[in-house]
């Protein structure tokens, strides 16, 4: 496979600013990480920022050449503090997620998880229909279930097929997902603490993943490095990305590019 190169703009000392490098506790440290530990302050394991600078580089590019080739990304981050972002930057990058909690088997089971979001889909059909002839009691029911719905597979109410990649922002709270992405050979990029287990990523980023701030830069970067190779792909097919956006502002013309690779993606 060619190599496409993609250049962050950001520096290593935006990632100190950050707090990336504050880890946890030392008596939490996973015995994994040592490699990753530049030193310890105030009994706090200090991430080595230059490893994770090298780290968040290889991500980016394994995205960028994603989203060159058309492949499917979901997002992974249910941890309270942080899920409303994940949500915010997957749909940003017309990508997919799961920010409500982890059912086991979304990736491994996915017969049966399709079979769930093809069922969405027609509580959705049915609740626009304003001749569906349903009563309000019935219609409640209708609504209730959708809702349930909703909130386990909505990030996922356009995925066709498996994701091609998965991005973990917490792996000690979404370890299943790291799990069944490995179980049936998906590539993961993950987000890793001092406290967690390094083993079973592809693309590992040593970083404080408890941190919001630092959740919204990296959920930031990534959609921008899918969205560049996106754009990269239009440009080869012969579209015209300024006739595309005209009149847009910036960050509709983000959904509608966003749009764009979903319609690829059908």
């Amino acid at each position: 496979m060619a190599t496409f190169e993609y250049n962050a703009d950001f520096t290593i000392q935006d990632l100190i600013d950050l707090k990336v490098h504050m880890g946890h506790r030392v008596g939490a440290l996973n015995p994994k990480m040592r490699d990753y530990v530049f030193g310890t302050k105030n009994g706090i394991s200090i991430i080595d920022v230059r490893k994770t600078y090298a780290g968040v580089q290889r991500a980016l590019n394994t995205l960028y050449r994603y989203g060159r080739m058309g492949k499917k990304v979901l997002f992974v981050g249910t941890a309270p503090q942080v899920a409303p972002i994940v949500k915010e930057y997957a749909e940003k990058c017309g990508q997919f997620y799961v920010t409500d909690r982890w059912l086991g088997g979304i990736l491994t089971n996915w017969y049966t998880v399709s079979k769930s979001i093809k069922t969405l889909i027609s509580y959705n059909k049915i609740l626009e229909d304003s001749e569906s002839g349903l009563s309000k009691k019935e219609l409640l029911t209708v609504t209730k279930n959708r809702d349930k719905l909703m909130s386990s597979f909505g990030g996922l109410m356009n995925l066709r097929g498996r994701p091609d990649l998965v991005i973990v922002f917490n792996t000690t709270v979404d370890y299943l997902a790291v799990k069944e992405a490995l179980a049936i050979g998906i590539p993961t990029i993950a987000l890793l603490d001092t406290n967690a287990d390094i083993t079973d990523v592809n693309y590992p980023i040593v970083s404080n993943d408890d941190s919001a701030s630092v959740t919204k830069f990296f959920c930031e970067e990534f959609s921008k490095a899918i969205m560049a190779g996106v754009q990269e792909k239009m440009k080869e097919g012969g579209v015209d990305m300024s006739t595309l956006l005209k009149g847009k502002g910036k960050d509709a013309s983000v959904k509608d590019m966003g749009n764009e690779v979903k319609d690829e993606q059908k």
